[in-house]
């Protein structure tokens, strides 16, 4: 979550301060003009004006600062923009560095991927949401398990039922997760890589699966569901296509 309120805050008390300074300086300035009986002749008038016109500039600035926070507010209040809408990329970069810092070793927030920004509003206080993925660096092997019939021999055939069509293997730590379709079509791909949101990570020796016994154990004897179909008769058989054939 990142707060675009505080940046808001720090721009309007600029701004209090600056007109505060501009404030001080103009009754500096007419202080000195009573002090003098001749003030037309010992005063210059050029460095008052110069003065007076400097602190403006720069308080006018700051209001067009904090003009440009607001519009940005309600660019995404009203139209679903971004939070760099409010925010400039380095300063979203100097937040996602600093909530890295206090966050496990083996965790980091992708700032590459933003998901989501929303407005939270009360009577006092608008705060900007940005929603970012959390990256685990622990790779997966993502598998598409495809079961390939065995032929009986009462000309049936039999094939293992998969529940789930990808499953995501850590050999190193045991570790593995199913995604359906569905699930599959959330994961963001980078490249030829794959982030994804698993529900439930489990154990490979605390959770059996019998598509993970295959692949991870070896073993060939498992009680996987199997569902047993016949083929028609009049199917043509026809080697796959191979290359250079």
């Amino acid at each position: 979550m990142i707060s675009a309120i505080s940046q808001v805050n720090g721009t309007e008390e600029r701004i209090r301060h600056k007109l505060e300074g501009f404030q001080t300086k103009l009754s500096q300035v007419i202080e000195r003009i009573n002090s003098y009986d001749y003030w037309y002749i010992k005063t210059n008038h050029n460095d008052i004006k110069i003065q007076i016109l400097q602190t403006f500039q720069v308080a006018n600035n700051y209001i067009d600062e904090i003009l440009n926070y607001y519009n940005g507010l309600l660019e995404v209040y009203l139209t679903k923009a971004s939070v760099y809408s409010v925010l400039p990329p380095k300063n979203v970069s100097e937040l996602i560095f600093s909530a890295n810092r206090k966050m496990p070793s083996n965790i980091r927030i992708v700032q590459e991927l933003l998901l989501d920004t929303r407005i939270v509003e009360n009577m006092t206080h608008i705060q900007v949401h940005a929603y970012f993925p959390i990256k685990d660096i622990t790779k997966y092997t993502l598998i598409h398990v495809t079961p390939v019939p065995k032929k009986n021999m009462n000309n049936t055939f039999e094939s293992i039922e998969v529940s789930r069509a990808f499953l995501a293997i850590d050999y190193n730590n045991e570790l593995y997760f199913e995604l359906d379709h569905e699930e599959f079509k959330d994961c963001i791909q980078r490249h030829e890589q794959f982030l994804c949101f698993p529900g439930v990570v489990k154990n490979m020796q605390l959770n059996e699966n019998c598509i993970v016994d295959q692949l991870f154990k070896n073993q060939t004897n498992t009680k996987c569901p199997t569902h047993i179909f016949e083929m028609s008769s009049n199917i043509i058989w026809k080697q796959l296509c191979m290359q250079n054939s």
